[in-house]
């Protein structure tokens, strides 16, 4: 049963993972948004990893271009940003630049 126990904890602790996200309020001029219409936009989604946390992997740039080639979005109303973290299949972080609009 303690061989139970120690497994679970440790497939646990393997499969952990977070992500935090926020809103940069002194970028987004948020009179100008009509968030009647908030269900109508779009998502964009631009990362870059990190293994270990330190080493960056050459696939992409966290940029508003790339989050706005990927939604295909033609105008941006309102942009976050996301930051994670996890453990398989290798430790590594994620930060995102996540853009909403209209295509």
């Amino acid at each position: 049963m303690k061989t139970f126990k120690i497994t679970v904890v440790l497939a646990s602790i393997l499969l952990a993972s977070c992500t935090v996200r926020y809103t940069p309020v002194a970028n987004t001029e948020f009179s100008e948004v009509d968030f009647s219409q908030i269900r109508s936009f779009e998502k964009g989604v631009s990362c870059k990893r990190f293994i270990v946390g330190i080493i960056p992997l050459p696939l992409g740039q966290p940029s508003l271009i790339n989050a706005a080639k990927d939604g295909k979005l033609r105008t941006v109303k309102v942009v976050d940003y996301a930051y994670g973290w996890g453990l398989l299949p290798i430790p590594y972080f994620k930060k995102c630049l996540v853009a909403y609009g209209v295509r």
